[in-house]
């Protein structure tokens, strides 16, 4: 479109309308039905309706001949390369989930600059982790660079040594402001610390897939979605439900259900409740369509979200085997325990996209303890909001 209308300009400046009359009939070949179509008080249409094909633009030099203006030639060609060159050159990106180390690197971003907002925060963590002289050389820097050494030196440590220094920020005000800070800096921090410190916690290149089911050590919804932001290196995101929620919130993009192995459903039966829990989730409009449209509906939402760096994960409860006694499961046990694994295996077929975590019960206490000590610095119990 911009050839063509950089040709039409050009002509339009140069020729007479006798030229532009000529240079149409005997350039572009226009049958007399077609030029009638136009007639010579319409002449600025015919432009308009000029084909930009390659094999049609090739004529323009012999109309240009034709009206006994060969002059124009170069001239034209001189004016069409100045405007070809002051296009910008565009690349087409593709259309891929963001690269991981991009998006670690834009969240230690994102970290330093709440410190670059409150210093209060800076120079109290500086004084709880660096080094006298340490200190004294981050003093002398920029405060762009300033935070941007203390959030790299932070990503060094222990999660649970950040844990209590966010922590002991956190009691030591009172200020809202300063408080939001913290909770920002560690929704972001504290997951990508876990993954790679903490000694039940998972390192990104050693977790075990089968699939879409992805073994992580894990017994509280609240401590999926930190691991999750870990491994997929942003922010926790929690899904708002209320006050009664807030205690042990679970994950924006996160479904707990339970495995009902006595219900005596079906495996059809088992797979269709839960499409349409993982529907209502969502808040999918999708309760009257027909099943393959439910399922085909919720498949694309999973691979949007999944485009854009979010993976929707099921946590999902199998049947719980008593381990504390020497015994072996009973029969009606690893029936449960099959049935419900036919279940995952089924919905793996059916969502691609979908991750599905098995929880495990015997950590359940020691999670409920673990993210207890979290809390304070990753949920703001006064105005938590869907993200």
């Amino acid at each position: 479109m911009l050839y063509k209308s950089s040709v039409i300009e050009f002509l339009d400046s140069s020729l007479t309308d006798h030229e532009k009359r000529r240079f149409a009939r005997l350039g572009l070949k226009v049958s007399q039905q077609e030029w009638g179509r136009f007639g010579d008080d319409k002449i600025m249409d015919l432009w308009d309706w000029l084909d930009t094909r390659q094999e049609k633009m090739a004529l323009f030099p012999k109309a240009l001949e034709a009206c006994k203006r060969p002059e124009l030639i170069k001239q034209l060609q001189t004016h069409l390369s100045s405007r070809v060159s002051a296009i910008p050159k565009m690349k087409h990106p593709e259309l891929n989930p963001p690269d991981p180390k991009k998006r670690l690197n834009r969240l230690i971003v994102e970290i330093a600059e709440q410190f670059q907002d409150n210093r209060w925060l800076l120079g109290k963590l500086e004084e709880e982790f660096l080094a006298e002289d340490s200190r004294a050389k981050a003093s002398r820097l920029k405060s762009s660079q300033r935070a941007l050494t203390l959030v790299q030196g932070l990503m060094t440590l222990p999660y649970k040594n950040v844990n209590s220094g966010l922590t002991n920020c956190y009691n030591g005000t009172t200020s809202t402001k300063r408080r939001r800070a913290i909770i920002a800096i560690g929704k972001r921090l504290i997951p990508q610390l876990y993954v790679r410190h903490e000694e039940d916690g998972v390192v990104p290149k050693k977790v075990e897939q089968d699939g879409v089911i992805m073994k992580l050590p894990v017994g509280r919804e609240s401590v999926a979605e930190v691991m999750m932001a870990g491994l997929e290196q942003r922010q926790v995101l929690w899904r708002d439900g209320g006050e009664s929620d807030r205690a042990f919130p679970h994950g924006t993009y996160g479904v707990s259900m339970q495995a009902q192995p006595e219900s005596g459903l079906s495996l059809k039966s088992s797979v269709e409740t839960l499409v349409e829990n993982l529907a209502r989730s969502f808040n999918l409009p999708v309760q009257d369509e027909p099943a393959e449209r439910k399922k085909e509906s919720i498949r694309l939402f999973m691979e949007e979200e999944r485009m854009k760096g979010f993976r929707i994960y099921l946590m999902w409860w199998l049947p719980e085997v008593d381990t504390t006694k020497d015994t072996k499961p009973t029969d009606k046990q690893e029936k449960a325990l099959d049935d419900a694994l036919d279940v995952l295996n089924r919905l793996g077929e059916i969502f691609e996209d979908l991750t599905i975590i098995p929880m495990n019960h015997a950590l359940r206490p020691k999670h409920l303890a673990l993210f207890s000590r979290l809390r304070p610095v990753l949920v703001d119990s006064e105005s938590e909001k869907r993200a």
